[in-house]
């Protein structure tokens, strides 16, 4: 072979190669192309169902704050409830003090009974949570007296 011949086919091998580099090439950047194109057809597919479940987002955020108001809602009803209930206690330990006091009257005018003994009890009750026989005068065997004057 000949130098003229050697450069040739040098040449044509380079060309050869040029070629099959230019076609990789190309090929690579059909190949990316597409791959991009894939990309961009997902996203905008993402995007649309994204899209569709912002209205199923939206119903849940209303339900969520129509949830909130009635828990405030039934919160401030207990708060007031409690209030209420409160309230009616302190009245019951308003009576109650208002009948000690009463029964307390009657025990000191009662010249039957001691009420500086130091089993006194004002209450209207005697220790069984039964009611006290004072109430009834016709009854009454009140003993608690325990100075002998009258």
């Amino acid at each position: 072979m000949s130098t003229t011949q050697l450069i040739l086919l040098i040449v044509a091998i380079v060309a050869v190669l040029v070629v099959i580099a230019i076609v990789a090439k190309s090929a690579s950047r059909r190949k990316e192309a597409q791959r991009l194109e894939e990309d961009r057809s997902r996203a905008q597919d993402l995007r649309h169902e994204a899209s569709a479940s912002g209205a199923a987002v939206h119903d849940s955020d209303l339900q969520a704050r129509e949830a909130t108001v009635e828990a405030d809602r039934a919160r401030l009803e207990a708060e007031q409830a409690q209030a209420r209930a409160a309230e009616a206690q302190q009245g019951v330990q308003v009576e109650e003090a208002r009948q000690e006091d009463r029964v307390r009257e009657a025990d000191r005018v009662d010249p039957d009974v001691n009420t500086r003994a130091d089993d006194y009890d004002p209450s209207l009750t005697n220790p069984n949570g039964a009611p006290d026989d004072r109430t009834d005068p016709a009854t009454s065997t009140d003993q608690r007296r325990t100075d002998p004057t009258p």
